[in-house]
């Protein structure tokens, strides 16, 4: 499981500061596309041919994500 938090505070789309934070990476299908990408294939590595993880499943604040507009991470992604 991988869950994806906000810094505490954090209201959509007001947030707080000038940091960089989860929901701007989804916005936009360019950006939520390619963030989707990184997420599944840095953490699933499917390059490596050892041992590792076979699946894992996504929360943002410790939800599901569900479906979102351009980004692809619910349910259980396999490895495979």
């Amino acid at each position: 499981m991988i869950n994806l938090k906000e810094n505490p505070g954090f209201i959509i789309p007001d947030s707080p500061g000038n940091y960089r934070n989860w929901h701007d990476f989804f916005q936009g299908s360019k950006r939520g596309e390619l963030t989707t990408i990184i997420l599944i294939e840095s953490v699933l590595q499917r390059e490596f041919a050892g041992d590792w993880i076979d699946e894992v499943e996504n929360y943002y604040q410790s939800g599901k994500t569900g479906e979102w507009d351009h980004v692809f991470l619910s349910g259980i992604i396999n490895r495979n």
